[in-house]
């Protein structure tokens, strides 16, 4: 069987206060998958000829209004999932 495979890109944002590291997370709302489930701070589908980084920063600006450079980014790891039928998600 052959998947389709899409690619996203995820952020989390960190930041400090009071000594402690916070990991600031968005909780998706209305009637989309997953609605009311805590997430990523933002996190979106790569468009065509665009790069991970390209759409972190994209995205976090349409989602949260959070504007960064590509340098304060810091890559963490890719997950490959199979959550059935002939869609693959493959996450960076």
């Amino acid at each position: 069987m052959k998947y389709t495979t899409h690619s996203a890109a995820m952020v989390y944002l960190l930041r400090e206060k009071e000594g402690q590291i916070e990991i600031l997370l968005q909780q998706r709302g209305g009637k989309i998958f997953g609605a009311g489930q805590w997430e990523a701070s933002a996190a979106g589908h790569v468009d065509e000829g665009e790069s991970m980084t390209m759409c972190a920063i994209r995205e976090t600006l349409e989602e949260i209004d959070v504007e960064f450079k590509e340098n304060d980014i810091v890559f963490t790891t890719i997950i490959h999932a199979n959550i059935g039928g002939d869609y693959l998600p493959y996450y960076h």
